[in-house]
C-alpha cells in the first residue's frame, strides 16, 4: 500500500493526464484557427474563437482546457442579433444570378407559346419545358400532373398537343408513378429556344418545382402559382421587382391572391412594383465585377 502522500501525488498526476482523441487530430499552424473561425457561417451560428477571447484574460483557464465559458445570466445574456432575416447575407438563394436569368428566359418562352393565356395549360408547360430544354424531351408522370392541382388536367394535355407537343396516352391512363416522355418542338436542337447548360437547366427545373409546391401556394389554383413563378423570376435578391411586361393578364389578376397567401408583401401604391416575401426563391445578387482600370492619362487628370 502506498503512503497517503504518495497516493495523493499519484492521483494529481493522473488528473493532469489529458486523453487524446481516438481519431485524427488537426493541429492548427500559425493563424489557421483564427481564419477557420473568422467566417460568416461561424458568426451567424454563434461559433466563438475561445482562444482569442481568452487572450484578454477572462476565462483563460477555460480556454486552455478547451471549454467555452458559460454565458452570463440576466439581461446582459441576450445575444446580439445575427444577420437580419431579410438581409442578403442570411439568404441561401436557390438560383445564382445567371440561373435567375435562365428562369426569366423560361417564363418569357412560356408567355410566348400559343396556349391562349390559359394558366391551367401554361403552368404544366413551364414544368415540362425546362425538363425538355436539354434534349427536347421532358419526363413527366401522372403524379406530377396531379400535384399541379389543375382544374382540367385532360384539357391541359389536349391544349399542349394542339400546340404541337407529343404526349403519350399513358400519361393519363397508365401508372401515375411511371415517367412519360413529352416531346416539345423547338427544344433540344441547335436553335433551342431555351439553350442553357445542363446544370443550369437542372437548377431552374428544381426551382420551378419548389415554387409551385411552396407551402403558401400548395392549395392555390394554377393561376396563382403561375404568377408566383413570373414574379419570383423577375424579382431582385431583396425580393423587390417591377411587374414584367410579359406577365399574362390572368396572372396579373391573381396578385391579390398572392398577397393573401403571404407570398408577396404589400405592393406599392403605383400598382407596378411588388416584393416577394420568401427571398430564397429569388435569384442571388450578381457577383462583383472587376475593378475598373485606371485611365492611361491618370497623371494628367490629377
Amino acid at each position: 500500500m502506498l503512503p497517503l502522500a504518495r497516493a495523493g501525488n499519484q492521483a494529481k498526476k493522473q488528473a493532469k493526464v489529458r486523453r487524446r482523441p481516438a481519431g485524427p487530430v488537426w493541429v492548427p499552424q500559425g493563424d489557421e484557427a483564427d481564419k477557420a473561425l473568422a467566417c460568416q457561417v461561424c458568426t451567424r451560428d454563434g461559433v466563438v474563437n475561445i482562444r482569442r477571447s481568452a487572450s484578454s484574460g477572462a476565462g483563460a483557464e477555460l480556454a486552455a482546457a478547451g471549454v467555452a465559458p458559460a454565458a452570463p445570466s440576466g439581461p446582459a445574456a441576450v445575444p446580439a442579433p445575427a444577420a437580419a432575416a431579410g438581409s442578403q447575407e442570411a439568404v441561401e438563394h436557390l438560383l445564382t444570378h445567371p440561373q435567375g436569368q435562365a428562369a426569366r428566359q423560361l417564363m418569357a418562352y412560356i408567355a410566348g407559346l400559343p396556349l391562349d393565356g390559359d394558366p391551367d395549360v401554361q403552368l404544366p408547360a413551364a414544368v415540362v419545358a425546362i425538363r425538355a430544354a436539354h434534349e427536347g424531351v421532358g419526363n413527366f408522370c401522372g403524379q406530377d400532373l396531379k400535384a399541379l392541382r389543375l382544374a382540367d388536367p385532360a384539357g391541359a394535355i389536349q391544349a399542349v398537343e394542339a400546340a404541337g407537343w407529343r404526349v403519350g396516352e399513358e400519361l393519363l391512363s397508365g401508372d401515375p408513378s411511371e415517367p412519360v416522355g413529352i416531346e416539345v418542338p423547338g427544344l433540344g436542337g441547335p436553335t433551342d429556344a431555351l439553350l442553357m447548360g445542363k446544370l443550369t437547366r437542372s437548377r431552374v427545373s428544381g426551382w420551378t418545382a419548389r415554387v409551385v409546391s411552396a407551402k403558401p401556394l400548395k392549395k392555390s389554383p394554377a393561376v396563382v402559382r403561375l404568377a408566383a413563378l413570373f414574379l419570383a423570376a423577375h424579382a431582385g435578391p431583396d425580393g423587390y421587382g417591377r411587374l414584367p411586361g410579359i406577365l399574362p393578364a390572368t396572372a396579373r389578376a391573381a396578385l391579390p391572391d398572392l398577397l393573401a397567401t403571404g407570398w408577396l408583401t404589400a405592393d406599392n401604391e403605383d400598382g407596378a412594383t411588388y416584393q416577394v416575401a420568401m427571398l430564397r426563391f429569388t435569384p442571388a445578387p450578381a457577383p462583383p465585377g472587376p475593378a475598373p482600370a485606371a485611365p492611361a492619362n491618370h497623371a494628367a487628370i490629377l
